[in-house]
């Protein structure tokens, strides 16, 4: 793992898998870390370099004072030019997509491709209150800033009320298994 200065912004925690041939950036969803892509880039094998971050605020990467996909997205803007030369296959899962797509849009010049997996829809969005992530992302906003250990960030998250996917509100330790939540947690 090496980690890239952030000049101004939250230094950021890179996972490489060595290749040659052109390179690919995986970015994970909210809560995860840049080690979620490990399996699936070794698969891949040598012909790519891939790359995947922790972005701020996740895994081995700095906290930030926000955490808005806007953030994100300057981070990894800002990464681009150190990572490679040459334009970058760009794959996201959840907010990862969402970075992925806002990167890509704003310089495509820096972007081969683009492949979203399970990105957020506007519907979904739109409907975002109505399900049990919106608790959790309240309670991440809220546990980020608290100062807990992780161990006691996941004791919050394990006795968090969500609401499941059938609507009735249940601890989210009932849903998710105890490594899940200190995942979370961390």
């Amino acid at each position: 793992m090496r980690i890239l200065p952030g000049f101004g912004r939250p230094d950021l925690a890179f996972r490489e898998w060595e290749g040659h041939g052109p390179a690919w950036l995986f970015l994970h969803g909210l809560a995860r870390s840049g080690a979620d892509w490990a399996a699936f880039s070794q698969a891949m094998g040598t012909p790519w370099r891939r790359m995947a971050p922790d972005m701020r605020g996740h895994g081995a990467s700095g906290r930030g004072q926000s955490y808005r996909v806007a953030d994100y997205c300057a981070d990894i803007e800002a990464a681009l030019p150190l990572l490679s030369a040459q334009p970058v296959v760009l794959m996201g899962h959840s907010l990862g997509a969402l970075v992925g797509m806002a990167v890509a849009a704003r310089h495509p010049d820096r972007v081969a491709g683009l492949i979203l997996e399970d990105p957020p829809t506007p519907g979904y969005m739109a409907g975002l209150g109505n399900t049990g992530y919106a608790q959790m992302f309240e309670a991440y906003a809220r546990l980020a800033e608290s100062g807990l250990s992780i161990p006691e960030m996941a004791r919050h998250l394990t006795l968090l009320p969500v609401r499941d996917p059938l609507g009735k509100v249940r601890p989210l330790g009932e849903m998710r298994d105890g490594a899940s939540i200190r995942f979370m947690a961390a």
